[in-house]
């Protein structure tokens, strides 16, 4: 992650979890709700989106 978006994560209050078994990243928004990741190597879009709604 880039700098700047390094520094929203921590003054933002939202968490990132890497999953040292599997490779794979979780986000979850200062409101507790989770927030999809998309690879932009694989698929449209900037590589951050909104969650799908529930």
């Amino acid at each position: 992650m880039c700098r700047f978006h390094h520094t929203l994560v921590h003054e933002g209050r939202w968490r990132i979890h890497l999953d040292d078994r599997t490779g794979s990243v979780t986000a979850t928004r200062p409101n507790g709700t989770p927030y999809e990741i998309r690879d932009h190597r694989t698929g449209p879009g900037p590589g951050l989106g909104p969650s799908p709604p529930t």
